[in-house]
């Protein structure tokens, strides 16, 4: 897991931070299940009381470069901010 990549939930006036954050853990969760080999680690750089907006994405470069080829984002790309693989 040499590669990470942030997820930032953007602030909306009709969605909560926690509530776009549980979203986008979801879809996540279901992607990870289709398409993951346990090869993806997940953290929150920004964890308090709550996980934070920031969801961090860590594993090699060519998974996570594959995992966003999937479009498992479809739906809340409004909601996101996704950085680059560093």
């Amino acid at each position: 897991m040499d590669h990470y990549q942030d997820i930032r939930v953007l602030p909306d006036p009709e969605f909560s931070e926690p509530m776009l954050m549980a979203a986008l853990f979801a879809k996540l969760h279901r992607a990870l299940a289709a398409h993951g080999q346990g090869n993806i680690g997940v953290s929150f750089p920004g964890m308090q009381r709550t996980p934070g907006a920031v969801l961090r994405l860590h594993g090699s470069h060519k998974t996570l470069a594959e995992l966003q080829e999937s479009g498992w984002l479809k739906g809340l790309r409004d909601y996101t901010g996704i950085g680059p693989l560093q």
